[in-house]
């Protein structure tokens, strides 16, 4: 029976160490016992890699690859690696190098097929353009909340299931509105397209200017300094779109200019994700009036008519509450928790689970699983940031 691709890799670095101990030594040939007795443990405890390939559509290459070390608890990993590249010999400008991304490991086919759908695309540019043409309105998206004294509307967005990637979906949602067509927010092959694009991009300029390492992006993390590179080096970008992680930074931004034409664009950091807003002035809307505002969560929780403290407590609780079994089924896919009784994983939903690095407890917010009290607060933060930015945004734009 022949080896498989994973297990012919796995061997052939085995024999590369071998060569490196012989050539170490100086002499060719059988290794001493001893030596060979070091060289099987030594592989024996190295990190492998397992890949798995397939072609795909217009002349693509998909791979998995997971790695392998001693500190890994279960199989597979929770996240692997995606990456898809042209055959050699095959030139395209969107793939001069591979498209990567780590997904998790739980990823559903339908979900994996979407990304692969996004990598071949060859529709039309996916940048955003100016439109030619006025056709934003309410009727033309399907809005699941709003706050009509305030003109603020917002959109259903393209849901998020993988929960690295806020930030490409916030800056996909503002695309869409600029190019002047809602009818993209729902288009998830058309969202993967840009998202990896826009990693490649990232990785690249982090590792020709020392920026940052490539494995920084590829995960689909997008910080405030990648979001602001990606719009300033973005000619559709560039001058429509403002970055802002706190409230003091959006209202330093608008006392520079509160004034728009057509479509101007904000992604706006929380204490754990990130949102966008689009504002339109009414000149570009299907029904001219005054100007709106179009907010956007990749979570889709209905947050546009927040605005008391007491309505932030109550969304809180709701949502502690429905994550409860979540968390808890998260937990069991572990296998140091599969099997413990369900007294074990309520305590660890109050708790938490610790984490530790090279002898020191970690802070309990960059928890897996964080204690209870954590996540409270930091859902809290986020939906109070969400009501101000949203109040200093309405305050700006559409107050009489």
């Amino acid at each position: 029976m022949g080896l498989t691709l994973a297990e012919l890799s796995a061997e052939v670095a085995f024999a590369e160490a071998q060569r490196s101990d012989l050539h170490a030594a100086g002499a060719a040939g059988p290794l001493s016992t001893e030596k060979a007795a070091a060289a099987l443990l030594s592989g024996l405890f190295s990190p492998v890699a397992l890949q798995w390939k397939t072609e795909i559509a217009n002349g693509l290459t998909a791979t998995v690859r997971a790695e392998v070390s001693r500190e890994l608890t279960c199989w597979p990993p929770e996240w692997v690696h995606l990456t898809v590249s042209h055959a050699e010999g095959v030139s395209d400008d969107r793939l001069q190098r591979c498209l990567e991304i780590k997904v998790p490991s739980s990823v559903l086919p339908a979900q994996l097929d979407k990304i692969l759908a996004g990598a071949s695309f060859t529709g039309s540019n996916c940048e955003a353009e100016e439109a030619s043409t006025s056709n934003l309105s309410d009727e033309t998206m399907a809005i699941i909340d709003q706050c009509q004294a305030r003109g603020i509307s917002q959109p259903m967005s393209l849901a998020q299931w993988h929960h690295a990637v806020c930030g490409h979906h916030a800056l996909f949602n503002l695309r869409c509105l600029l190019s002047g067509d809602s009818s993209f927010l729902q288009n998830e092959p058309r969202f993967w397209c840009q998202a990896l694009c826009d990693i490649e991009r990232l990785a690249r300029h982090g590792e020709t200017s020392g920026s940052w390492p490539r494995s920084r992006v590829t995960g689909g993390i997008a910080d405030e300094v990648h979001l602001r590179h990606l719009v300033s080096t973005d000619p559709a970008l560039s001058g429509r779109v403002s970055v802002a992680s706190s409230l003091e930074s959006l209202q330093e931004q608008l006392q520079l200019s509160s004034h728009t034409h057509g479509v101007h664009g904000f992604l706006l950091g929380g204490a754990t994700h990130w949102y966008s807003a689009a504002v339109v002035s009414r000149d570009r809307l299907t029904r001219p009036g005054h100007n709106k505002i179009y907010f956007f969560d990749s979570y889709n929780t209905p947050l546009a008519a927040v605005m008391s403290n007491a309505d932030i407590e109550s969304m809180v609780e709701e949502q502690l509450c429905v994550s409860r079994t979540s968390s808890m089924d998260a937990l069991k896919q572990n296998p140091a928790w599969a099997h413990k009784p369900n007294a074990h994983l309520e305590t660890a939903f109050e708790e938490g689970v610790e984490e530790w690095w090279k002898g020191v407890r970690k802070a309990s917010v960059f928890w897996q699983h964080k204690p209870l009290d954590v996540r409270r607060q930091l859902m809290r933060m986020d939906l109070q940031l969400v009501r101000d930015f949203l109040r200093v945004l309405a305050d700006a734009y559409c107050s009489a």
